[in-house]
């Protein structure tokens, strides 16, 4: 019996062990399934962190590429605007060198204007002068033929009648007229004594210089019958109108400032003035003539 109880503690006791053994075994399985729990944690956890930084690193370095690229976007503009800058000072300067070249001939122009304008004063001015001096001149020569006048004694005051004729063969009834040293103004009777009508053979009696005669043929075609074959012209110094036969008309010529002119009086009909053209004298002074 004794025997039976040792073997009953005895396999108690191995029993106890085994169960000792066992839950030590149990209880390290569980701990190494805690430890690989706590390691997978822990890795994931590392790994986890890991990722964060990787992923830090990457929005860093994104971070630092859009820096970067801001950056050279600002460089570049900063470039851009540099050199818009600089256009604008280009232009701005093209601008200012084309501003002074117009100031520079706007400045030359009326320099120019200036010069003409002073030519023209003193073109004005030489010929103010001129023609004060020729004015002069003229001035002078009338006032010497006027003392020579009176210191010959041709001192004229007198109006001198004369009757001139004309008549159908184209003939005046003089070949000369000469004027008396003391006539200051003719007073001539013009008769036309033949019978044709002023369109057939009309006559009018004109004075003039002697130089002129030709010129006032050609103007007197050109005014035509209606105004008496007499042009509109100072060269004309007296006309008679249009006579037909057994008309008759008066004309008038002031001569104190004609005594030292070559006149003569001829009638301005179309084709008669070669056949009718007479000169006019003037008749010096008894005391010309006895000195």
């Amino acid at each position: 019996m004794l025997t039976s109880l040792l073997s009953i503690i005895r396999n108690g006791f191995v029993v106890a062990i085994l169960i000792a053994l066992f839950s030590s075994v149990a209880l390290g399985d569980d701990h190494d399934d805690e430890e690989g729990q706590d390691k997978d944690k822990s890795k994931e956890h590392d790994d986890h962190h890991d990722h964060g930084e990787k992923d830090k690193d990457k929005k860093s370095d994104k971070s630092n590429k859009d820096d970067d690229e801001t950056d050279d976007d600002e460089g570049e503009d900063d470039g851009d605007d540099k050199g818009d800058d600089d256009k604008d000072d280009d232009k701005k300067a093209k601008s200012d060198a084309k501003d002074v070249k117009k100031s520079d001939k706007a400045a030359k122009d009326d320099k120019k204007a200036e010069d003409a304008k002073k030519d023209a004063t003193k073109d004005a001015t030489k010929e103010s002068d001129e023609d004060k001096a020729k004015k002069g001149d003229a001035k002078e020569s009338d006032k010497s033929a006027t003392q020579k006048n009176n210191e010959q004694g041709q001192l004229r005051t007198k109006t001198c009648e004369y009757t001139i004729t004309a008549n159908d063969s184209m003939q005046f009834n003089m070949s000369h007229l000469k004027v008396a040293a003391d006539c200051a103004k003719l007073s001539v009777n013009f008769k036309h004594v033949g019978r044709l009508p002023k369109v057939a053979m009309g006559h009018n009696i004109v004075f003039a210089e002697t130089s002129k005669v030709d010129g006032l043929i050609k103007a007197g075609l050109q005014a035509g019958p209606s105004k008496n074959y007499i042009p509109e012209s100072a060269d004309v110094l007296a006309a008679s109108k249009l006579l037909s036969g057994g008309e008759s008309d008066t004309v008038t010529l002031d001569v104190t400032d004609l005594a030292n002119k070559d006149l003569m009086f001829f009638c301005l009909f179309p084709g008669h003035t070669a056949a009718m053209r007479v000169p006019v004298t003037f008749e010096k002074s008894k005391t010309t003539t006895n000195s």
